[in-house]
């Protein structure tokens, strides 16, 4: 499903792209790998509630030193 994702990126089908993203969560709802590239993915469609919304995931899921720079993110996603 990541390198479903991945061709669909590259061909621009940034919707197909996220829907390989969430069918990967489905199976792996805390992968942060996953999240984080659904997060760049949804920034670059211009999907900022998608981003959003996966920012707020991993931040439930990310240990104490990679939070500080996830609420960075989020602050920077929230202005978009």
């Amino acid at each position: 499903l990541r390198t479903a994702s991945r061709v669909a990126e590259e061909g621009a089908a940034f919707e197909d792209a996220l829907t390989a993203l969430d069918m990967a969560l489905e199976r792996a709802p805390d992968d942060p790998e996953i999240l984080g590239h659904k997060v760049a993915l949804a920034r670059r469609a211009k999907r900022f509630d998608l981003a959003e919304a996966a920012l707020r995931q991993q931040l439930l899921v990310a240990d104490a030193p990679h939070k500080a720079a996830l609420y960075l993110e989020l602050a920077d996603a929230s202005e978009e």
